[in-house]
């Protein structure tokens, strides 16, 4: 049982920064979430070249544009390029200008009834942004909602307290990972 809850750490690792599980693989576009304002996706987009895509001066983008074009657009991706980015629903706009920019021209468009905006999430930009083989992240204890980049190796060594909810404790052992590599990952505090 400790061997798993240690596996699922690692795995919740990831899950956790976003807060939540799913990850939406490959959507066109963003209407089936139409009306849900607020809502935070993770959505695994390859960024195109192809479609239609309205709106993104602003960052604010119509929920029927391709988001893999829009992505592009909004320099997030290059074209072929694969990732999971974090978006958030808002509401519809009185207007949307367009524009050209990362090689993607836009549209201007008049009203519509629903609208993105892509979040913006920390990416490593440097082995100095990564902290190295930390015992436990204890040291970051009262900087909730910080977000911090880890390198870690798998071990069964240790102990490991809570998990059942995707949360752990600050003093949580390093985790198991099943080929036991070396990972890079990102957990919010």
């Amino acid at each position: 049982m400790k061997k798993i809850a240690i596996l699922l750490s690692f795995i919740l690792i990831f899950i956790t920064v976003f807060g939540q599980t799913e990850i939406i693989n490959e959507p066109v576009n963003l209407t089936q979430f139409r009306g849900q304002t607020g809502k935070t996706l993770l959505v695994k987009i390859t960024g195109t070249n192809q479609g239609n895509v309205w709106g993104g001066v602003n960052g604010i983008y119509t929920d029927d544009s391709n988001i893999g074009k829009a992505a592009v657009h909004a320099g997030l991706l290059k074209v072929g390029e694969q990732k999971v980015l974090k978006v958030t629903i808002v509401p519809g706009q009185s207007s949307y200008h367009g524009n050209t920019q990362n090689g993607i021209t836009t549209n201007n468009y008049e009203q519509w009834h629903g609208s993105f905006k892509f979040e913006d999430v920390k990416q490593v930009t440097s082995d100095e942004d990564i902290y190295s083989e930390p015992i436990n992240l204890s040291q970051f204890r009262g900087q909730n909602g910080k977000t911090i980049f880890v390198k870690i190796t798998g071990t069964i060594q240790g102990n490991v307290w809570g998990g059942a909810n995707g949360i752990y404790t600050d003093v949580t052992a390093k985790c198991k990972k099943p080929d036991d590599s070396t990972k890079t990952e990102s957990k919010p505090l």
